[in-house]
């Protein structure tokens, strides 16, 4: 509110309600409250709210599931799409994957050299979990790098609620040698990680520790989910 020539003027703020019909998002599972001019969001532990899949990102359009109020339904990059990075790419002419995956490297000359020690993460959306069930983390991994676990490290993590900082699920060194150059589907368990948690969100780290024989072409994910055992905590 400001006063311009003995004359209040009001601004109204972006994002404030004044009813409850105001914060209405449409979903059957969510109950919509507005306090103190805020829209609240509690989603509602119900046996047909209950999803098998929270999270599903297959590349091939948006990221799908029962994702917390006001999240994008794609990743975040860090750094952004350019260059030597995270990428949503794969299954064009040369790539050796035959579908769209995320990607660490660079989609123009199918490696990640670029003269310098390189890195990145790719964060997905949060997803809500429902209370008291077990919960899992899937994906399948295709990777091309050097398979020393001390060069060219690669890792997953989750964040709870809204946390920056993630607790690792998994890494390259639960890959194998064996496993290098193929498609490798693994699934963790997360219950340990939870703690009454109530959203959750998946990270996956690339850092090459060094800037030299980088010129293989790097890391694909894709079909990750977060995957909900509806049938427990009954």
């Amino acid at each position: 509110d400001t006063c311009d020539l003995f004359n209040c003027t009001f601004t109204p703020i972006e994002g404030c309600c004044h009813n409850a019909a105001e914060c209405d998002d449409g979903n059957s599972c969510t109950s919509n409250t507005c306090e103190e001019q805020v829209c609240t969001t509690t989603w509602l532990d119900l046996p047909e709210c209950c999803n098998p899949v929270v999270l599903s990102a297959t590349f091939e359009s948006a990221v799908t599931g029962d994702l917390e109020p006001g999240e994008l339904n794609e990743f975040t990059l860090d750094p952004p799409d350019e260059g030597v990075g995270w990428h949503v790419f794969g299954g064009t002419d040369g790539s050796a994957v035959d579908s769209v995956a995320l990607y660490f490297g660079n989609p123009a000359t199918l490696d990640f050299d670029n003269g310098k020690t390189v890195s990145g993460e790719a964060t997905s959306p949060a997803a809500h979990l429902v209370p008291g069930k077990s919960v899992s983390v899937s994906f399948d991994i295709w990777a091309a790098t050097n398979v020393s676990p001390f060069n060219d490290v690669f890792s997953v993590e989750v964040l709870t609620d809204g946390e920056t900082n993630g607790t690792t699920i998994w890494s390259k060194t639960q890959l194998g040698s064996v496993n290098f150059n193929t498609w490798h589907s693994v699934e963790v368990n997360v219950d340990a990680f939870l703690a009454g948690t109530t959203s959750l969100r998946v990270r996956f780290i690339f850092d090459s520790k060094n800037k030299w024989f980088n010129g293989e072409e790097g890391v694909y994910f894709d079909n990750i989910q977060i995957n909900t055992d509806c049938s427990s905590g009954e």
